[in-house]
């Protein structure tokens, strides 16, 4: 339901170049679904501290992103 809505809303800032905006999207879903996993796996298979700590690194990065272009505007 996310992605969607995120997406539209990318290429709505960027209509003169929605070509590259929707690839820079792609680009970065794939990037971060392939490294999120990646490192949680690097804390163990034995705890859940690995999982919990991904969850909220993200979360945390997610709303940094989000602070960070919202005062730009």
């Amino acid at each position: 339901m996310i992605l969607p809505t995120t997406t539209a809303l990318c290429l709505q800032r960027a209509p003169h170049t929605a070509g590259s905006a929707s690839a820079l999207v792609g680009t970065t879903q794939f990037l971060m679904g392939a490294l999120a996993p990646a490192l949680t796996g690097l804390g163990g298979q034995r705890t859940a501290l690995a999982m919990a700590t991904s969850v909220l690194g993200l979360a945390l990065a997610a709303t940094g992103c989000w602070i960070l272009l919202s005062l730009r505007r």
